[in-house]
């Protein structure tokens, strides 16, 4: 028989556990809630048609396919429109961003970021006039050959790398285009779709084009912000294998 003390005492225990499982939806509530306020700062060169500045927004086909993951993750994010890649890093490494977009893999960058899947695919390429003899597979190329590529990229930093002659170091593709033209520098090496928009429809005849390599463009996110938010590469991972893949270069002339 249950005395009125074990009644007591049920009674204290069931009011207990309700009061504890209150705690732990708060809790949780309090948790998503925080998680969805908080913005994520994301930052990008001016580097068209990828990421650039249009109407005082950021634009372009990588902006367009970050907003479509973001929105399918529920992430919270703003977007900084910078002058170059260096400048994306530094505010990146000095904590005025939380991560930087579309990025290729370097050692750099690597140091104090994680890079998520790719989200589209950046093909580097040497381009040519279309009279030219010199060709990058010749071991007198980089002796020879005077080489052109946008400031404080990737691809300036492979050039660097391996050895070859960059003399020609502008901050846009337009001012590349010109240079090669004007026979002020031999070779662009350069991602495909950055030099193809500055090349007039009617013009594709002018140059020669050779495909280097493919690589993968994904986004950068700073190892503080991960630890506070252990589970999001692997989220945004899962949602970028949802996206459909970048659209081909318009360019038919030179594929």
């Amino acid at each position: 028989m249950v005395t009125a003390v074990e009644n007591k005492q049920n009674k204290q225990n069931k009011q207990n556990k309700q009061h504890y499982l209150t705690l732990f939806i708060l809790l949780i509530i309090s948790v998503n809630s925080y998680a969805n306020s908080t913005t994520l700062r994301l930052v990008v060169p001016n580097f068209p048609p990828y990421t650039y500045l249009k109407n005082g927004q950021a634009a372009g086909i990588g902006v367009e396919k970050v907003k479509k993951i973001m929105a399918k993750a529920n992430i919270n994010y703003s977007i900084k429109v910078v002058k170059d890649y260096g400048l994306a890093f530094l505010l990146m490494q000095t904590g005025k961003a939380d991560g930087m977009f579309l990025a290729s893999r370097n050692s750099e960058r690597d140091k104090i970021a994680t890079l998520t899947n790719a989200i589209m695919i950046n093909r580097w390429c040497w381009y040519f006039k279309a009279d030219s003899t010199l060709t990058p597979l010749k071991r007198r190329f980089k002796r020879m050959a005077k080489v052109g590529t946008i400031l404080k990229t990737n691809t300036q930093k492979w050039l660097h790398k391996n050895g070859y002659r960059v003399a020609g170091r502008p901050d846009n593709a337009r001012a590349l285009n010109k240079m090669l033209l004007a026979d002020r520098i031999s070779a662009v090496f350069i991602a495909e779709k950055v030099f193809e928009l500055v090349i007039p429809s009617d013009q594709y005849y002018l140059y020669h084009k050779i495909i280097a390599v493919e690589k993968p463009f994904g986004i950068y996110l700073k190892k503080q912000y991960i630890h506070k938010n252990p589970m999001i590469i692997k989220q945004l991972n899962n949602i970028i294998t949802t996206v459909k893949p970048a659209f081909k270069s318009k360019h038919s002339a030179f594929n």
